[in-house]
């Protein structure tokens, strides 16, 4: 504790040993006071190129942001193209799988039709077997 009370009084012996007046060392501001400087002719046409320079550059940004403007519209337009002609074609799929899933039904009721019909020329035939079949056997006793 002791120790740190002479440490702080030796730091500010320091401090007030190495403080300067600053406001004898500042230089004057000369920044309100208005210069009278006459333009020769070379600084005149200096003046004018870097405004034209600037002006040329302020143009080309300014140009720079309508294409890119343009070029989003236009790209928003195909992008709704586009997914205007992929929902047509996703509707046509649809219904071309529609009418494809009805001739499949339809085959298969035809299908099962000629089937049915088939079957029953089948039992008709048979049962005309069995029955004939069954004459021979009654005729042989």
């Amino acid at each position: 504790m002791n120790k740190e009370k002479i440490a702080l009084e030796v730091e500010e012996e320091r401090q007030k040993q190495n403080q300067f007046l600053t406001y004898h060392n500042l230089p004057k501001s000369f920044a309100h006071i208005q210069a009278n400087v006459l333009y020769n002719e070379t600084a005149v046409l200096r003046e004018n190129y870097n405004l034209e320079k600037a002006k040329k550059e302020e143009e080309a940004a300014i140009q720079k942001i309508l294409i890119e403007k343009q070029d989003s519209k236009d790209f928003y337009r195909w992008k709704r193209e586009m997914e205007e002609n992929d929902k047509i074609k996703q509707l046509e799929e649809v219904s071309k799988r529609k009418i494809n899933v009805e001739l499949l039904k339809e085959n298969c009721l035809e299908n099962r039709q000629k089937k049915l019909i088939e079957n029953k020329v089948m039992m008709t035939a048979l049962k005309e077997e069995v029955i004939c079949f069954n004459l021979l056997i009654y005729i042989r006793k």
